[in-house]
């Protein structure tokens, strides 16, 4: 049996809808040929709504490593809380545990927190584990500058938040084995805004 390191930051008791799609796979993932352990960030550094009856959706042999993240607490006073960046040097010394110690054939990134995406790299590099990307949503976002809309946090934050994502997106995803997405025009976009 083949296993998959799966990344969701947010993960039950936490309801949030970036991690229904690995929690609905897990059950038939055996079915298939794997089996998956789940790298989440600890329930208490996630801001959402615990719902422990989530925890029961979870098969019993899913074995979930948790990590910590910088508190939102502390974070907000700096002006951000965004889970990405508080938890991503955590994630990455839990997965360099994990992917050091143990055997993974691939890793599966599922979240809506684009920032620790490009662990991805990191670990193929250092490992030699290639990765699958699982774009929910677009990593770059040019829709509150189509619309001209405000965007949530601000236009400096989106705009920082932004730039960041132009850069770490085509190099993240060109080293991906494969990106899986919700739409299918979102593939084309990313055909037409980087060659492979």
């Amino acid at each position: 049996m083949k296993t998959v390191l799966i990344v969701s930051p947010r993960f039950p008791p936490i309801n949030a809808p970036d991690h229904h799609r690995v929690r609905m796979m897990l059950p038939t993932l055996p079915e298939c040929g794997w089996h998956a352990v789940v790298l989440a960030v600890e329930p208490e550094f996630v801001e959402g709504q615990v719902e422990p009856d989530l925890l029961l959706t979870i098969p019993d042999d899913i074995e979930v490593v948790r990590c910590r993240a910088f508190p939102q607490r502390l974070t907000r006073r700096l002006g951000f809380g965004n889970l990405g960046l508080r938890s991503r040097r955590f994630l990455r010394q839990a997965g360099d545990k994990l992917l050091g110690t143990r055997r993974f054939d691939l890793i599966f990134f599922s979240t809506t927190e684009f920032g620790v995406i490009p662990l991805g790299r990191r670990w193929k590099r250092r490992f030699g584990v290639p990765f699958v990307v699982d774009l929910q949503d677009p990593w770059v976002n040019p829709h509150y500058e189509e619309t001209g809309t405000k965007p949530p946090g601000g236009a400096f934050k989106h705009g920082v938040t932004q730039a960041f994502a132009r850069i770490q997106e085509g190099r993240t995803l060109r080293d991906a084995a494969h990106v899986i997405s919700v739409s299918p025009r979102y593939p084309e976009v990313l055909r037409e805004s980087y060659a492979y």
